[in-house]
């Protein structure tokens, strides 16, 4: 028999480890147990869509890999979503090309140690190795042409022609890049077929670069097939990524330990990109350093540093943090050589922005949920999601809206949040104080059971 006292002890150890240790807080297939949700409204054809997720969302999120973000219909179903973060808004510009004919015998462009010669009329003629012109008195056959990209100084997603092939034939066309028109590097090939009965082209008329810089450089394409081949246009693919914009949030609540200390904790797991300063007091400069940890017993980051001054107005000033990795706890320090400041500083913190893709199915409305810490991970893949398993096809999904407030601001935890017992220490020094009991108790067993000496 345990003794009644025991007994006591081991369920005030129990209970303290179970105080420390987190529950579910409610069914993560219900909508009802998250913290907030908002409004979905699908782009027109539905399938799977792209979905910027707001501020609102993201300053309630529980999870450190965002894994308490849902999507769910009307009948409570959540949807197949997955994170393209990674993925960019771009832009592409199409830059026409100057184009000069190259003529000549078919086979020349073959010949080591020939270069060319841009002549008046938009063509370029075949200078041998012993410096004489190819037919430079007369009609040539055209072999190819030269496309000038000296003056692109922007990377190229792609080179694009338009090409004339006679009916029922294919042709192969090579690209290749040099400097001085003579010495040649490949940049790849693309095989196009023409159909009877004027049908389009068959075929890939554009060449993938993948960022290539082609600025002082001249494009020479060339081609395999039959007579009556030719190009009729080229244009070079500029894609510039537009970076997306942080989603920006007001804070409140930072509190003035001293002077020339300020505190603050998110509430919230989505990563803060960086922190805009804005003086609240009458100071008129104050150089600060920022500085950041995941939790109370994490080393504080080295700081970011910045001067505040009262003439940046509403704009404030911003402290990068993006760097820094996983941060709750924030302080900001004013330099010792200042009085510090006057009254807490206003605060607007910049989230990373967080991209989902969507597969809308089921019953509309739909409804995005966040806030859920007991929520597991439940993401696919970019390629699990993507439409016929093709990832590039992510890049130009529909956009799906969410319904918003109008402005949106996060109360962020006094200095008390970070007083009291850190949990972990709680469960340790709670499995401590179990282990001495249970102790405790075997050895008042031992002692009682040891036979009498004689």
């Amino acid at each position: 028999m345990i003794p009644a006292t025991l007994r006591l002890g081991f369920c005030a150890g129990f209970a303290l480890l179970a105080s420390a240790c987190d529950r579910p807080a409610g069914d993560p297939a219900e909508p009802d147990s998250y913290a907030v949700t908002l409004p979905v409204e699908p782009a027109g054809g539905g399938g799977v869509q792209r979905l910027s997720v707001p501020a609102q969302a993201l300053i309630a999120v529980q999870r450190r890999d965002l894994g308490d973000l849902r999507i769910f219909d009307a009948d409570g179903r959540a949807m197949p979503v997955a994170r393209i973060d990674a993925l960019r808004d771009t832009a592409t510009t199409r830059l026409p090309l100057p184009l000069y004919e190259i003529v000549g015998r078919r086979d020349a462009l073959r010949v080591t140690g020939v270069s060319l010669r841009i002549e008046g009329e938009s063509r370029a003629r075949i200078v041998g190795v012993d410096g004489t012109v190819e037919n430079a008195g007369g009609a040539a056959e055209p072999i190819g042409v030269l496309l000038d990209t000296r003056a692109i100084t922007v990377p190229l997603s792609a080179l694009e022609i338009g090409a004339v092939l006679p009916a029922g034939q294919s042709a192969t066309f090579l690209f290749e890049t040099g400097k001085d028109l003579r010495q040649w590097e490949s940049l790849g090939e693309r095989t196009l077929f023409q159909p009877a009965g004027g049908a389009a082209t068959l075929g890939d008329a554009r060449l993938t670069l993948d960022g290539t810089v082609l600025k002082d450089r001249y494009v020479r394409v060339s081609w395999s097939g039959p007579a009556g081949t030719r190009i009729t246009g080229a244009a070079a693919l500029a894609v510039q990524a537009a970076s997306p914009r942080p989603e920006t949030v007001d804070a409140t609540g930072a509190e003035r330990v001293e002077p020339h200390e300020v505190r603050f904790t998110v509430p919230f797991a989505a990563p803060v990109e960086a922190v805009r300063v804005r003086l609240g007091g009458n100071e008129g400069v104050v150089p600060v350093a920022l500085q950041a940890r995941a939790d109370r017993e994490a080393p504080w980051q080295p700081p970011a540093r910045a001067t505040l001054r009262r003439e940046a107005g509403m704009a404030g000033t911003l402290l990068d943090t993006a760097s820094l990795g996983d941060l709750r706890q924030f302080r900001i320090e004013a330099d010792a050589r200042t009085p510090g400041f006057a009254a807490p500083p206003h605060l607007q913190l910049l989230l990373e922005p967080v991209t989902l893709a969507v597969r809308f199915e089921g019953t509309p409305p739909y409804r995005l949920a966040s806030g859920l810490a007991s929520a597991p991970l439940a993401y696919l893949t970019g390629a699990e999601i993507a439409p016929g398993g093709r990832q590039e096809a992510l890049a130009t999904l529909p956009q799906a809206g969410v319904t918003i407030a109008p402005a949106v601001s996060v109360r962020v935890s006094p200095r008390e949040a970070e007083q009291g017992i850190p949990p972990s220490r709680l469960v340790l020094w709670a499995i401590l104080a179990l282990g001495t009991l249970v102790l405790g108790y075997a050895a008042i067993r031992l002692l009682r059971d040891k036979p009498a000496e004689a």
